[in-house]
């Protein structure tokens, strides 16, 4: 592995040196990460999920995806900002409840998919963002 790849990371810290720089990253990535997974599967299957919502049969194709990651990623943020306010156990308060919200949160395409598919696509993009922004978002930035 070349030097530049090994450094990468490091370049990366040395630029994400306030809070909210990490938390805007994370949700960038949890955003792209779930783009990806949403045309992966999509060229797997044929078809984009579909989820049953009030009745009405809907089709979650790329802007719902962006928008709602890049919304949860956001209310994340916010909430552990305002954690951080207030206690010094912020983190360790907002990661049980990240993980907590994921779990509810799973309910959702477990019983609204119209077909396995779909449940297995919107159950993987929400374990994605949770996968990209729980972790990312607990980090420290970066100090000289």
């Amino acid at each position: 592995m070349s030097t530049a790849i090994k450094q990468f990371p490091r370049q990366i810290d040395s630029v994400l040196r306030r809070p909210w720089q990490i938390r805007a990253m994370a949700v960038v990535d949890a955003v792209i990460l779930n783009v990806i997974i949403l045309l992966v599967a999509r060229a797997i299957t044929g078809e984009f999920p579909r989820a049953a919502l009030s009745g009405d049969e809907q089709t979650i194709r790329l802007p719902e995806v962006i928008i709602v990651t890049a919304f949860a990623g956001l209310i994340a943020a916010l909430l552990l900002g305002l954690l951080e306010r207030f206690t010094d156990r912020a983190k360790t308060i907002w990661t049980a409840i990240a993980f907590v919200v994921l779990l509810i949160s799973l309910i959702g395409p477990l019983d609204g998919g119209v077909d396995t598919e779909s449940k297995i696509t919107l159950a993987l993009l929400h374990i994605g963002a949770a996968a990209t922004i729980i972790p990312l978002m607990r980090r420290e930035p970066a100090t000289d």
